[in-house]
């Protein structure tokens, strides 16, 4: 735990500025993270270098240049995020566009942390900071955001004068070194928060190559108040994040039958595969004092007068937390007692406190919600639920924000494999983010100027394009640049459908010739020849989609080729994704083939699980194959 600006932090390790997915924050909201921080924007939509961004062994390269989507785009992204956790907000701009941008983040309910970006590499400052300093720290002040600082590595200490005198809340200190982080600029970071924080006593956030607990432990003893990991959370996630303690939990909750598989009937009337029933740790108290151990760590830092069990299965863990955070606990019954003083919420409270409600399991909310407006029609202010698990979709209801022990993916799934870094793979996400799309063209031609003519119209909607080079009639002389030209401008990806399957002689030849023809990222390949055929397609400067299951009717798919080919595919860095047409991995893209309207083709409705949706004959028999890609975004 920590605080900055009055804010308290259920942890002191969170994310790095660096470019995210929806669902990457999706899963940092639920994650042990203690906040979120969103990657500088600006003011309007800035067009930098979208694909500006490459991992390597020795740490990452950020030549992006400050494209973001603007802020009205990051405002909407809050609000359907409805985070549980604050966020960093890093902003860039002039001082016109500085102030308008603060202005309209403190019309936000969230808990908006707001950082100024002095340091980017890829961008030239564009005022004056003692000048716009003040100024800004007024604008925050009225709009009662915290404003802190985001400094490089040259930043002069005789600014932390200025901060001081402007009252700055944080700085975060070193992002990278012209560009360049990862382990490689570790040294140099460490030695930076040591400086800044025996020069001031403003709250420094120490990032800059931090890969593990030791790192972690390093800034913290160098007077870091927090942590932000980049590099290491893009290689494997959120799990970084995660307290271990916690998550080892999850096999004794299976030993002890208290998360139990089968086909269970809900109170909600809704079937599930797994049920949860927390009141048979109370028999188990080696396990039941672990798992308060691990409640008190989330609910301390969070702001409340008084404590209330949903009845009855949440009551007992309700008084353990009144008991220990030494706050009144409160008895809520269903229905108001029919005798004595008829009370239906009992204990010393005053109308106006803040309670925090208790649960231990939530489905769809309704238990929980009752109580909350029971308590709220006694005058009590309800900010936050506490649950022991989260089974529902939401991380709010009705505006109050649900914090849990365990989240659905905690407990329902298996442990996720993280796939080895794929550049091109990270790329393609990149792309599919900035476009708002998972459309992948189909391009089942046999004339290559149809071709780039169909791309001309439909390239701004898509993220990828498959093509069947073998099936093209004659390739005119300017085609590589033609549809090179295409992909920069439209700014999607090439994936060559040749379903590679040989020897490696022969498969380097073949890449050689795809290589030769378009500028692909991607080729399609069968796992018969084993992990053999990865390395050589690897080895010839390509990424790799493995083709795990085909559209095409009566096919004879044997199930055990899919298992093993979803298996190598899982451990290998060339690959991508899985050309499949059901979920068979939680670590690669599914690209499914063989969607659109017709017979013979599967409607995208019923593809929640599809990464990537692969469409051909409805777009290029189309009048209008704008219209059609649109229907798809």
């Amino acid at each position: 735990m920590c605080e900055i600006a009055g804010i308290q932090f259920t942890g002191r390790i969170w994310n790095a500025p660096v470019p995210v997915s929806f669902r990457d924050l999706r899963e940092l909201n639920e994650s042990d993270a203690g906040a979120i921080v969103i990657k500088t924007i600006t003011l309007h939509r800035r067009q930098g270098n979208p694909n500006g961004w490459s991992l390597h062994e020795w740490g990452s390269q950020n030549n992006v240049a400050l494209h973001n989507e603007g802020l009205d785009t990051t405002i909407k992204i809050i609000h359907e995020l409805q985070p549980i956790k604050p966020i960093f907000v890093s902003i860039y701009g002039t001082e016109e566009e500085l102030l308008k941008i603060v202005e309209k983040l403190g019309q936000l309910r969230e808990t908006i942390l707001v950082e100024w970006d002095i340091s980017c590499p890829n961008a030239e400052l564009l005022v004056d900071i003692d000048k716009v300093l003040p100024k800004l720290r007024e604008a925050c002040k009225i709009c009662k955001l915290p404003l802190g600082v985001k400094i490089g590595v040259d930043t002069p200490f005789s600014w932390k004068d200025m901060f001081e005198m402007n009252n700055i809340d944080f700085i975060s200190t070193i992002n990278s070194i012209n560009g360049t982080s990862g382990k490689v600029i570790y040294k140099r970071a460490l030695i930076n928060v040591k400086e800044w924080c025996s020069a001031t006593s403003i709250p420094v956030i120490g990032l800059g190559g931090i890969e593990n607990r030791e790192d972690i432990k390093a800034f913290l003893e160098a007077g870091a108040t927090a942590v932000e990991i980049g590099t290491e959370f893009l290689r494997h996630g959120v799990r970084i994040f995660n307290n271990p303690a916690r998550l080892k939990l999850i096999p004794e909750l299976y030993k002890h039958n208290i998360v139990q598989r089968g086909t269970f009937l809900l109170k909600s009337g809704t079937f599930s595969d797994f049920y949860i029933d927390f009141r048979q740790a109370l028999s188990i108290p080696e396990l039941w004092e672990k798992i308060v151990v691990q409640v008190l760590e989330k609910v301390r830092p969070l702001d409340f007068d008084l404590v209330c069990g949903v009845p009855t299965g949440a009551i007992p863990l309700a008084a353990i937390i009144a008991l220990q955070c030494r706050k009144p606990l409160l008895l809520c019954r269903k229905e108001a007692k029919e005798h004595g003083k008829k009370k239906q919420v009992e204990g010393i409270y005053q109308p106006g406190q803040k309670c925090l409600v208790v649960e231990d399991v939530i489905t769809s909310g309704g238990s929980v919600m009752n109580t909350v407006a029971t308590l709220q029609e006694h005058k009590l202010c309800v900010n936050d639920i506490f649950t022991l698990a989260n089974r529902s979709d939401h991380s709010r209801y009705g505006g109050i924000r649900i914090q849990s022990l365990f989240t659905l993916s905690d407990l329902e799934k298996k442990e996720k494999v993280v796939p080895p870094v794929n550049n091109d793979r990270l790329k393609l996400q990149k792309i599919m983010d900035d476009k708002k799309t998972k459309l992948c063209f189909s391009a089942d031609v046999d004339c290559p100027c149809r071709l780039l003519s169909i791309l001309e119209q439909v390239g701004p909607y898509i993220c990828m394009v498959k093509i069947h080079t073998d099936t093209f009639n004659s390739f005119p002389d300017n085609f590589y640049s033609e549809i090179e030209n295409l992909v920069k401008t439209h700014n999607f990806m090439l994936m060559a459908d040749r379903k590679l399957s040989d020897i490696p002689s022969i498969i380097k030849k073949q890449c050689k010739r795809l290589k030769r023809v378009a500028p692909f990222s991607f080729v399609t390949v069968h796992m018969l020849s084993g992990r053999e055929i990865l390395d050589t397609v690897q080895d010839c400067g390509l990424s790799v989609f493995v083709v795990s299951q085909m559209s095409c009717n009566h096919n004879d798919w044997d199930p055990v080729y899919t298992r093993k080919a979803v298996q190598l595919s899982e451990h290998h860095p060339v690959v991508a994704g899985l050309i499949a047409q059901e979920k068979l991995s939680e670590s690669l893209f599914h690209a499914v083939p063989g969607v659109g309207k017709g017979k013979n083709h599967r409607d995208a409705s019923e593809l929640e699980f599809a990464d990537i949706l692969i469409v051909g004959r409805e777009i290029y028999n189309a009048k209008d194959p704008v219209e059609v890609v649109k229907k798809y975004m």
